[in-house]
Formats: C-alpha cells, structure tokens, sequence
C-alpha cells in the first residue's frame, strides 16, 4: 500500500503551479479561484496547490512561518532527542508477556473473579 504522504509532483512541477498562481491571481477574483482553475491543469487538488503557494510564500518571506528549511531542521533535530532504548527499569512487555491483564490481576485470579460473579 502505498504511503498517503508519497511525492507525486517534482519540485519543478510544484514551483511551476506555484508560479502560475501567483502570476495568474490578480486576473481572477480571489486566490482561491486562481487556484481551482490551475489545480486541475497540474492534476492535483486545490487545498494541495494552496499549501505550496502558501509555504513558497514562508520561504520567500513573504508569509510569516517556518520555512521549509527550517522545518526540516525542526523535524530532524525532533527524532534526536527521542528515547531510541526502553528507560531504566521499564519493561517493554504486554500485559499476556508479563503474566498479568489490563486489571492489573494475574490470568488466573481475573479467571477467579468471573467464576465468583456467575459468567
């Protein structure tokens, strides 16, 4: 199966859309339209072509936000700080690995407590 999130577009691709909607905006009524009629053109959805005229807008400065250097640098510094290895004393099992239940109880008192309530 294929990942939601896989590149279809090249970057030459986006940056052409990208330069069609901006050069192309004044000559419609809104952004928005701009971009619906450029969308299906490129073969994408609007609210895609949206996004990568707004993060041009970032890395051009002419939007506040992150650009997407900067984002890059985020999410890559963001994976280093994660725990690769289980902390001290904790133990990565399952409740059935452990012996016990989500109740906390071992299988065979869990077994106990059903046969006193009747079920």
């Amino acid at each position: 199966m294929t990942s939601k999130t896989t590149n279809t577009f090249s970057p030459e691709a986006r940056e052409r859309a990208v330069r069609m909607v901006l050069e192309h905006e004044a000559q419609q009524a809104s952004r928005w339209a701009t971009i619906v009629s450029i969308a299906p053109k490129i073969g994408g959805p609007g609210q895609t072509l949206n996004e990568w005229v707004k993060q041009a807008e970032r890395d051009t400065g002419r939007r506040p936000g992150p650009t997407t250097e900067m984002a890059a640098r985020l999410s890559l510094s963001s994976r280093s700080v994660m725990p690769i290895a289980p902390m001290p004393g904790h133990a990565w099992q399952s409740p059935r690995q452990s012996g016990s239940n989500l109740s906390g109880r071992s299988p065979a008192s869990a077994a106990s407590l059903c046969s006193r309530a009747g079920g």
